[in-house]
């Protein structure tokens, strides 16, 4: 509740296709979106002694098939770096999952999945007091 952005900055995007590249075990896409963002903080009278709760970006990755289908492959959350300048960041990310083969061919022959209503749950849900 203390930070605060200005009124005419875009505070989500969309950010370019890729394909993905295998590296060990792992398939892994390399995204660099440059973006910049304005952020004000200001201090609220009880929170004087208290640190700040830093900014968090929330990511969802989304893939395309041939037919043009989206499907949600992941959800992550990155807590944005305090200091300024260039920085590399590894992002984890989960997506939910029905259980059973008849959800997984669902998903590869129709096409959608499962995905969380609020993006905030990735983390800590904005309903959380």
């Amino acid at each position: 509740p203390e930070w605060s952005s200005p009124a005419c900055q875009q505070l989500s995007g969309v950010t370019q296709t890729c394909a993905t590249k295998t590296l060990g075990r792992d398939n892994v896409a390399y995204f660099c979106y440059p973006f910049t963002l304005d952020m004000f903080f200001t201090q609220g009278e009880e929170s004087e002694d208290t640190l700040p709760q830093w900014p968090v970006l929330y990511f969802e990755v989304l893939s395309l098939d041939f037919w043009q289908r989206y499907r949600v492959e992941g959800y992550g959350s990155l807590v944005l770096p305090a200091s300024p300048g260039l920085h590399q960041l590894t992002i984890s990310t989960w997506r939910p999952v029905e259980l059973g083969t008849v959800a997984e061919l669902r998903r590869f022959f129709i096409g959608g999945s499962p995905e969380l209503e609020d993006i905030t749950y990735v983390r800590i849900p904005s309903t959380f007091k």
